[in-house]
Order: structure tokens, then sequence, then C-alpha cells
């Protein structure tokens, strides 16, 4: 509840799966370093950027993606080490995890290069490398793409975790897939589609057996980002935690900004039965607002 002390509160409202994606479909992030840095989305293979953006005073950026698919994401600051996202399923909107740049002028800048940063980030070489097309794909994959019911996810994403240049495909009417692979190398599918989470990734059996990718459904929580007059406050960081967090090293579920209008939506893992807002900072504020508490529910 708000109190006459707290610069802002929010209101937060519990949805349950949500299997109608946005048009266009928005990519959203942050990189915490000088502003104005470039960020590009391109497809996979590595063709002109489908969508570009320059970050503003916070880092904050947003993408346009005109549909959904398998992109790649690359930051670039000047006088400072690229980041890059090598594979990105977008189905619907998304809020990525913020990302440090780290200054070249940096001695242990080389060392970072081709580690994780944060969030899926990777630290990349300062000139921008389009994808390699793999070699000869011999291999066909083929699966099928079900809910926790069993039921088929028609159009759901599928794409090779840690093969880039692969291209994505996608599930047909019955759910099924058929995807070619590098006939050598370790390849570990993964699938997703609006309103579900993203499967466990799989490995193709070598006999060539069919592969299932199961998908479960992906709860949501949405709401508004007020101030004590009840004005809506725009970019504050929301993160989303399980409500047994103890404030300790758990995992988040995810983290989202408010909008204009001062609303935010974010996903929920499975067991979310009542999940909390952890912490909401808003721009230029040191205010912490206290954690809030939706009512008990939660994906089925």
């Amino acid at each position: 509840m708000p109190t006459a002390s707290a610069p802002l509160c929010f209101a937060a409202l519990l949805l349950l799966v949500l299997p109608l994606a946005a048009k266009p479909i928005r990519v959203s992030g942050q990189i915490q370093g000088p502003a104005g840095a470039r960020v590009e989305l391109f497809p996979q293979s590595g063709a002109p950027p489908v969508a570009t953006a320059t970050t503003d005073p916070t880092g904050r950026f947003e993408l346009t993606v005109p549909e959904s698919g398998c992109f790649r994401v690359r930051a670039q600051v000047e006088g400072h080490l690229s980041l890059e996202i090598p594979v990105l399923a977008v189905v619907e909107d998304v809020d990525l995890m913020p990302a440090f740049a780290v200054p070249v002028s940096d001695p242990r800048s080389r060392e970072a290069i081709g580690k994780h940063a944060a969030g899926g980030w990777v630290f990349a070489s300062p000139l921008p490398a389009a994808a390699q097309p793999p070699p000869a794909t011999p291999r066909l994959v083929q699966g099928r793409v079900s809910d926790a019911k069993g039921s088929p996810v028609p159009g759901a994403l599928v794409w090779s975790e840690g093969s880039p240049a692969v291209p994505f495909v996608r599930a047909g009417a019955e759910g099924a897939f058929q995807i070619r692979l590098p006939a050598s190398g370790a390849v570990r599918l993964r699938a997703v589609a609006a309103g579900y989470l993203p499967s466990d990734s799989r490995e193709p059996s070598a006999e060539g057996a069919g592969i299932a990718l199961k998908l479960e459904p992906a709860g949501s929580i949405a709401g508004q980002v007020v101030d004590a007059a009840g004005h809506p406050l725009a970019k504050v960081q929301i993160g989303v935690l399980p409500v047994q967090w103890t404030g300790g090293r758990s995992p988040r579920y995810g983290t989202t900004w408010s909008r204009a209008d001062g609303r935010f939506h974010g996903h929920l893992g499975p067991g979310a039965a009542r999940p909390v807002i952890d912490k909401a900072h808003a721009p230029g504020d040191q205010f912490v607002a206290p954690a809030g508490q939706v009512p008990a529910a939660g994906p089925s």
C-alpha cells in the first residue's frame, strides 16, 4: 500500500497464460555505460540489421521487431568492448537483462572477449562479426513441440542452441518440425512460443529418432508504477522474485521496466504461486519501494 513518505508505489495484477503477442514485437534493455550506444538486431544470416536504436542518457533502448524469429543482438559503445547476444528467440515483447560496457582500455578487456557478461550477453570484439554459415548440413532432425498436456504448439520457434548460424524453423499445425543440422559436433535444440517458457535444451539421438520438446505455460504479472500523487513513472526497473526468496542468491524470474504510462509486464516461471515485486528504482531517486505481493494464484 502507498504511504505518505513513499515517492513511488505500484499496483500489480497476476495474469495467467497470455498466448497473444503484441504486433509489432518490442525488444528493450539497458547498456550500463556511456549514453549513445548503438544497438542493432540482426537476422541469423548476418544480413543488414532489421532494427537499430541508440541508448538514452539512462542507457535504455528499445527495438521494434516486425515478426517473431531468432535474431542476434549487438551493442557497440565507442571505446568499449562490443556486447552480443548470439541467439535471441523473440516471440513476444522481451526485456533483456542489463549489460555493463567494459572500456577497451581496461587491462582485463582482452581476457573478457568471448566470455559471458550477464543475461545472455557475451563480450565481443569491437568490430561487428556476422555469423558464419554452417558447414554441410546433411543431418535432418525431426521432432514435435507440445505443451504440458501433450497438445501440439503450432508456430513454435525451434533453434539450435550453440549454433547461431543454423536457421531456426517453425513448428507446423500439429507441432511437427524438421531442422537441418551439422553432421558433427554437439547439438542441442530448444523451442519457445508466445505464452510459454522456453523448453529445456535436448540433444537429438544419434539413431535419428524424433525429438520431443515440451513447453510449460508462462504466467505473467502486470501493473503500473505511480508516485505518491498517483502520477505514472516511466523507466522504473522491476525485478520479480518467488515468494520463498529469502534475500540470498536465488535467481530472479525476470526484470522488466515501466513504460511511459507507468505500466509494466513481466513473465513468471512455473510454481510462482505468490510472486513479489522486489525493487523498484525510480530514475534519479535512491528510494527503494517495499516489496509488494500479489494474491495467491499462479500458472497451472
